[in-house]
């Protein structure tokens, strides 16, 4: 069995997970393979529960 949860370890995905303000939008370089990077948008927002982020 597969797990359906992925671990964001990269610089964006950090960020964006440590973030407690109302929401981060980033811009950053993906490289798709061969030589060609992509320009990538991330927007994204803290998940609050009973207090806890």
């Amino acid at each position: 069995m597969t797990s359906q949860f992925q671990i964001f370890d990269d610089r964006v995905g950090l960020k964006a997970g440590r973030n407690t303000e109302p929401f981060l939008s980033q811009v950053f370089r993906r490289d798709m393979g061969g030589g060609a990077f992509k320009m990538m948008k991330d927007l994204s927002a803290p998940i609050f529960v009973q207090g806890h982020h």
